[in-house]
């Protein structure tokens, strides 16, 4: 009897083994979603900046192409970010009478504008850099892929459309479908969401199909933007 309960005494007595505890802790302020409206300017890095139309010499301008993502960010640790975004990206320049540009007198007729435009889906995985411990700097560069889903140049005359020209219609086209881009910039969020920053998108290839190094076209475009982190309103 005596031999059971020291047998019991023992049992109680030996040391409970400590819980191992992980070696990562989840951190629900870690990722971030939401969507970044990009007020850019764009434009065509191209050997030619001058075509003519009509005998009428027409230079290429940068235009106002507005662009947005819809972006899923997670921060790793304390500096190692990377941000997943799918969005819309517009393409442009605009081309202007070059006549009138140089002529200071007034030209018999009206103004004749051409913009062209280049809507591309894009996905991009851009990993990003944290300077600060709160995780509301960040340095990002990265890759975007972008799928071009119409392109179209616009005839203006006097301020009014004349006419619309679709530049891709299937195998025929001269443009390809698919453009790489390299992006970088700065992104600062406020403690409330809201998220300010600043990006370059630089065209890696010729979107020309079959372009060699004198007939080439790539795209570039860039700006600040705006957004908004929606994962803020969760904690």
């Amino acid at each position: 009897m005596l031999a059971v309960a020291l047998s019991v005494v023992a049992i109680c007595a030996k040391p409970t083994p400590a819980k191992v505890q992980p070696k990562y802790k989840f951190d629900e302020e870690a990722i971030k979603f939401g969507i970044i409206a990009k007020p850019y300017l764009s434009y065509f890095l191209q050997n030619q900046y001058v075509v003519i139309l009509d005998s009428i010499p027409f230079i290429a301008f940068p235009t106002f192409s507005p662009s947005f993502d819809v972006f899923g960010d997670y921060v790793f640790d304390s500096v190692l970010g990377v941000r997943v975004a799918l969005g819309y990206s517009g393409q442009g320049l605009v081309y202007r009478d070059g006549n009138r540009l140089v002529s200071n007198q007034g030209l018999r007729g009206q103004e004749m504008l051409i913009t062209r435009r280049l809507h591309y889906v894009t996905l991009g995985v851009i990993p990003q850099i944290y300077i600060d411990s709160v995780k509301q700097f960040c340095f990002c560069a990265g890759l975007k892929a972008g799928w071009l889903s119409s392109a179209k140049d616009r005839y203006y005359v006097g301020g009014s459309m004349d006419r619309e020209v679709t530049l891709l219609g299937g195998e025929d086209s001269d443009l390809k479908r698919i453009n790489w881009v390299f992006l970088g910039g700065f992104n600062y969020e406020a403690e409330y969401g809201l998220i300010i920053g600043f990006e370059a998108n630089w065209g890696l290839n010729n979107i020309l199909r079959g372009g060699d190094r004198d007939n080439y076209v790539k795209t570039i475009s860039g700006g600040f933007n705006v957004g908004y982190n929606f994962a803020k309103l969760l904690y």
